[in-house]
C-alpha cells in the first residue's frame, strides 16, 4: 500500500469517531455554489449580443441608468434579469410622441 492509502485510511477512520472534525472537513472541502440566477452577470459584449445591440448602445444605456451595472472599464458587468426587467418597463416618451404625430399626420393626408 502506498503512504497516501495508509494516511487517507487513517484520516477517514478518525473522522468517522468525531463528528465535529469531520463537519469541519465537510465545510471545507464542500464545493462552492454556483451564483444564483437572480444575480447573473455578463460583459457587455456579451449582453449587447444578447439584446441585440452594439456594445456603444450598452454604454448609452448604462448612461441613461436604463440598465443596472457593476464595475467600470474593462470590469464592466451588467445583471442581467434586472436590466432586461428595467428594459421591458421603460418608456421613452419622446419616441412614443414622435410616432403618434407621424401616425396623426399620415391620418391627415389618408383623408
Amino acid at each position: 500500500m502506498s503512504i497516501a492509502r495508509v494516511l487517507l485510511a487513517e484520516v477517514l477512520a478518525v473522522l468517522e469517531h468525531e463528528p465535529a472534525l469531520a463537519e469541519r472537513v465537510r465545510r471545507l472541502f464542500a464545493p462552492a455554489l454556483p451564483p444564483s440566477v437572480d444575480s447573473e452577470y455578463e460583459t457587455v459584449r456579451d449582453f449587447a449580443a444578447r439584446i441585440g445591440v452594439s456594445e456603444r448602445h450598452v454604454f448609452d444605456l448604462r448612461k441613461r441608468r436604463q440598465i443596472v451595472t457593476i464595475g467600470q472599464g474593462r470590469s464592466l458587468r451588467v445583471d442581467v434579469r434586472a436590466s432586461l426587467t428595467q428594459l421591458r418597463e421603460h418608456r421613452d416618451d419622446g419616441i412614443e410622441r414622435e410616432a403618434r404625430a407621424a401616425a396623426r399626420r399620415a391620418a391627415g393626408r389618408v383623408q
